[in-house]
């Protein structure tokens, strides 16, 4: 983090200053960018507008020049170019000289130093003491023209086993890339060019911050990113949730303590849920209920799923139902819903209101509103604690409370002695008239003296001087006293011609 953070000051210096350009390879190849970047650079998201500064400037040979050369432990690389300047009798001289591929640094005039296993900083001293052997009083100073690129190959548990173009600041963990599900973290291994090998634990590296167990890569080593052994998930009331992957030894212990970091206040430990789908009586697997204090012990298989609930999961609950639960889709809702929460002891049926004031809206009809409990229903009007604050009606919940809010439609029913009866769109303070004319008015000839009853929602009977509600219905009369005699003259006919045919029959039998 040290080099990180020093690369950073560079790069807020340098951004936008240099022109881009990519450097060649020792052999003389295009070196790829995105590849050469410091170790860190997976979580360069964290790092805002730095850390945009710093992918600029590494992508520049400059710039890396200018990292490599305030990072103290850089690795000499093949392919570096080192300018030595120093002053003579005749003036300032400036010598120029790369790192070959057997890491010999040869100036002019000068024996040529071993630069294998040094950093810049080691070399630059060594390079330094020799020019002023040499030639004495002259003020050597060595400085990096331009660093070099080489060659990994990545093999194991990746998608495309392949050779990946790196520098010399490149650490074992930005070759993380295109590997599998199954490739190991705690397990990399790294075959050196004389064919020494040493396995790497990355995990050690992000958890603990041991980059002494995510190395810079060197020339011509071969990673091989190994298969996991054991594999876990860990959920619930824990610091640290998240997939792990377990050494040998590991116990559920491990896994929470270590891994997880331990549990969170609101933990129950008693009632640890874990999922096994390896190593379990049947194919489908099982699942098995733990007690974590006399089960630390316990080994865990490959894809086990422990989850640690929470002790808020034994909490009651209460309920809101009918027109709730606009927020979820940002629509008003279309039918009832009966939405659950949970209850804390104590909890008041105004904060509970106030707390779901984003999941009511305009059909939610909040002053006649009722809360059900025990078989009995008390009527609450909700609107108080929202607009009026007025909590004379507050009170209590308890367990299996069932808050109601009812709808409120935005409609006016017309029927009876219309043209067109139906429901009609509300229009505040409007009268009778507005919404009978909507219905095509009165029909004339069922009703005379513009006759009709207006009911409200609850049944009870209005004037017609009142405003019109949402939900009211206009009932106009058939009162015509025509239109009633129209209605039953047909019938009286045909009565009195049957009457008529019965009596004549009865006559001629005689």
């Amino acid at each position: 983090m040290k080099r990180l953070a020093i690369a950073v000051s560079v790069a807020l210096v340098l951004a936008g200053t240099i022109p881009a350009q990519i450097p060649a390879a020792a052999g003389g190849t295009p070196a790829s960018v995105p590849v050469m970047s410091p170790a860190g650079t997976q979580g360069a998201d964290a790092l805002d507008d730095a850390a945009y500064a710093l992918d600029a400037v590494l992508a520049t040979p400059e710039g890396r020049a200018s990292v490599a050369m305030a990072t103290a432990d850089y690795p000499v690389t093949p392919g570096d170019v080192y300018s030595v300047t120093f002053l003579t009798s005749g003036g300032q001289v400036v010598l120029e000289a790369p790192i070959g591929p057997d890491y010999r640094f040869a100036l002019p005039n000068l024996p040529p130093l071993e630069a294998r296993n040094l950093t810049f900083v080691q070399l630059r001293d060594a390079a330094e003491r020799a020019v002023l052997r040499a030639y004495p009083g002259s003020s050597p100073r060595v400085v990096v023209k331009t660093v070099g690129a080489f060659q990994v190959f990545v093999r194991g548990e990746v998608a495309h086993s392949g050779v990946r173009l790196v520098w010399g600041l490149t650490r074992l963990s930005e070759l993380w890339a295109n590997v599998t599900p199954w490739a190991s973290r705690r397990a990399v291994r790294i075959v050196s060019a004389d064919g020494t090998s040493r396995t790497f634990d990355l995990y050690l590296a992000d958890r603990d911050g041991d980059l002494a167990q995510n190395p810079y890569v060197k020339p011509f080593d071969t990673v091989e990113f190994l298969r996991c052994e054991r594999q876990v998930a860990l959920s619930g009331a824990v610091r640290r949730p998240g997939s792990y992957q377990l050494l040998a030894g590991d116990t559920l212990g491990t896994l929470i303590e270590r891994y997880g970091d331990g549990l969170v206040e609101t933990a129950d430990p008693a009632r640890l849920s874990l999922v096994r789908r390896v190593g379990a009586p049947t194919a489908l697997g099982e699942t098995l209920t733990l007690d974590f204090p006399s089960s630390k012990d316990f080994v865990l298989n490959h894809l086990d799923s422990v989850h640690v609930p929470s002790i808020t999961a034994l909490l009651p609950a209460f309920f809101f139902e009918g027109a709730v639960g606009v927020g979820e889709t940002g629509d008003e809702p279309l039918g009832t819903r009966r939405m659950a929460f949970t209850l804390v002891p104590g909890l008041s049926l105004s904060r509970a209101t106030q707390d779901l004031r984003e999941r009511f809206s305009s059909v939610s009809d909040l002053p006649n509103a009722f809360l059900s409990r025990g078989g009995l229903t008390y009527p609450v009007d909700l609107s108080r604690f929202l607009y009026d604050k007025d909590y004379s009606g507050d009170m209590a919940l308890e367990p299996g409370d069932v808050v109601v809010v009812p709808f409120r439609q935005f409609f006016v029913s017309v029927s009876g002695a219309v043209a067109l009866p139906g429901r009609y769109p509300y229009i505040p303070e409007r009268g009778w008239e507005y919404y009978v004319n909507l219905a095509g008015g009165v029909d004339r000839e069922r009703n005379s003296g513009d006759a009709l009853d207006i009911v409200s929602k609850e049944g009870t009977r209005r004037s017609k001087d009142s405003v019109i509600e949402p939900e009211d219905s206009i009932v106009v009369r058939s009162n015509s006293a025509l239109y009633s005699f129209g209605r039953i003259s047909g019938i009286v006919g045909v009565m009195i011609s049957v009457g008529s045919l019965v009596l004549g029959i009865i006559q001629f039998t005689r």
